[in-house]
């Protein structure tokens, strides 16, 4: 008798978790042994994050609030006229401060130079300026000072000024009156023109400017050039000195020439400045006069020279 083999089918194993189990089966030693998992999962957790905060706050410390890095020694080589004390006491200043109000600027890993450069370029005009750190303890400044041609006088305050009459810092009072604050005759003030005049440079004095802005430029170029080229064309052509020069209004294209003598020459900047100071040479030997006993000599005009 033949008979048709059917092969038997086999069910495919199923892996069962009993930790996953409900019901009436339910093993309570799986359910326990979870719970100890999941809180021991959570307390690695808490662990790590504890452990995480810690290690910032012991970074922060080392890098930012600890002593190690902050700065304690600064070099500034190049300085020329600005007086060094003025320039660390600027810098002193930026260091005790705070950006973002919080992080010290003392601190040579987190200090914001770009702040100091801001800071320096608001009190001085500089050719070059170059800012670096050796770590972890010392700050490096270098500095090229712009020449100055000229002091710029308003009222009580002095400036210098550079060939293109830009304004390059303000003098301070220990260079207007060196006498001031120390030595056995700090009470008595000397006169500044003692001071200044070592400088032999020219002095340019302002009436009606009111504002001055440190690395703005307080007079046209062109005209600035021409003002300082009348001590020149003064001493080239007449016997006569500058002592200094006087500008009433800076939008008026005239200035005043005042001389060692005390008078002035009135010059027209849109002229031809040396045949100004030829012309009134010119008159007052002709005339025979002692320019000493007059106030000034305007020769601005043409055909006619006032004087009185």
């Amino acid at each position: 008798m033949r008979r048709d083999y059917k092969p038997k089918r086999f069910k495919k194993h199923k892996i069962r978790d009993y930790r996953r189990k409900a019901g009436k089966y339910k093993n309570p030693l799986f359910a326990k042994r979870t719970e100890k998992i999941q809180m021991l999962k959570i307390w690695r957790k808490r662990a790590l994050i504890v452990a995480g905060v810690v290690l910032g706050i012991g970074l922060i410390y080392i890098f930012i609030i600890g002593p190690y890095f902050y700065i304690n020694k600064i070099n500034v080589e190049g300085l020329e006229t600005i007086k060094g004390n003025d320039f660390r006491e600027l810098v002193d200043e930026f260091l005790a401060s705070r950006w973002i109000l919080i992080f010290p600027n003392s601190n040579s890993i987190i200090m914001n130079k770009g702040k100091l450069a801001r800071m320096i370029g608001e009190e001085y005009v500089l050719d070059e300026l170059k800012i670096d750190r050796d770590f972890p303890k010392t700050l490096n400044i270098y500095v090229k000072e712009r020449l100055s041609n000229a002091i710029l006088v308003m009222d009580d305050n002095y400036f210098y000024l550079d060939s293109r009459g830009v304004i390059l810092r303000r003098l301070t009072e220990s260079e207007i009156y060196p006498g001031l604050s120390t030595g056995p005759y700090s009470g008595e003030v000397p006169e500044f023109q003692n001071t200044i005049a070592e400088l032999n440079l020219p002095m340019i004095y302002v009436q009606s400017f009111s504002q001055v802005q440190i690395g703005s430029q307080f007079l046209d170029t062109e005209k600035y050039e021409k003002i300082l080229s009348t001590e020149e064309l003064l001493t080239l052509y007449t016997p006569y000195e500058l002592d200094h020069y006087k500008i009433n209004d800076l939008n008026v294209n005239w200035f005043k020439l005042v001389t060692t003598g005390g008078w002035e020459i009135h010059i027209d900047l849109e002229k031809n400045i040396q045949t100004q100071i030829v012309k009134v040479h010119t008159f007052i030997t002709e005339q025979g006069l002692n320019p000493s006993d007059y106030q000034y000599f305007n020769v601005r005009y043409e055909d006619r020279i006032y004087y009185k």
